[in-house]
Parts: C-alpha cells; sequence; structure tokens
C-alpha cells in the first residue's frame, strides 16, 4: 500500500474484504463498541460498512493525500474501540487485508476461540471480578 504499486486496485480488494467480515470484526472491537459507534460526532453505523477519503465519518477512513497519489499510502480503521485486545485484532486484520482465506485454515480462528471462550466466562463470572 505504502509503495502504491497497486494503486487503487489494492484499495477495492481490501475494502471488499474487510465489508465481507465486518460483523466478525466488530465483534472484537471492544466492548460497548454499539454505543460509542452511533453513526453522530464522527463516527459510522455499528451494523454498516463504510469506506471513503477523507471521510471521518466512514467505517475506514483513506486520507486524502493518498487519494491525491493515486493509492499510495495507508488506510485508517476507523472503528475499533479503546478497549480492544491487539492481538486478536492484529491476527484479524493481518488475515483480513493480506493472506488467503482458506475456508478452515484460517489463522486468526485459535485466538478467536479463545478470546471468545474467555468473554464468554468473563460475563458468566462477573460477580467474581476484582474490586
Amino acid at each position: 500500500m505504502r509503495a502504491g504499486t497497486e494503486g487503487w486496485k489494492l484499495f477495492d480488494y481490501i475494502m471488499e474484504r474487510l465489508e465481507e467480515r465486518h460483523e466478525l470484526h466488530m465483534d472484537v472491537y471492544g466492548d460497548d463498541n454499539k454505543k460509542r459507534m452511533s453513526g453522530t460526532h464522527e463516527t459510522a453505523e455499528w451494523n454498516e460498512f463504510s469506506y471513503a477519503v477523507g471521510n471521518r465519518s466512514a467505517s475506514i477512513r483513506i486520507p486524502t493525500e493518498v487519494a491525491s497519489a493515486g493509492g499510495k499510502g495507508y488506510l485508517e480503521d476507523r472503528r475499533p474501540g479503546s478497549n480492544i485486545d491487539p492481538y486478536v485484532t492484529c491476527s484479524l486484520m493481518l488475515e483480513t487485508c493480506i493472506l488467503p482465506i482458506e475456508e478452515g485454515k484460517e489463522i486468526s480462528k485459535p485466538l478467536l476461540d479463545h478470546f471468545f471462550a474467555w468473554r464468554k466466562w468473563r460475563d458468566e463470572n462477573k460477580e467474581m471480578s476484582l474490586i
């Protein structure tokens, strides 16, 4: 992306992949993210995937300088909350944006399975949490 050798072709590919897996990404992008992503105050709607150049209200913002450079640069995923698990999130982004996804061979699956099991345990045992 930073080299710009694929131009907008690479951005289009990544946006398709991110849109396909939007619900999964949103499920790991932080507790109470539905409350934060209301579609107001420069946030996207929680349940809708969107991307745009220079638009801070889109799920994925492509900076205007990237558009000016013909697709050479980066993108900004504006969906994650501040309370994400960085290991789960980075694994999922790597898999979604870069690696080919083969059914049953997702690299993030073991991490996601563990994350969802932990979250279920945490929610079932809230009374055991430390004060």
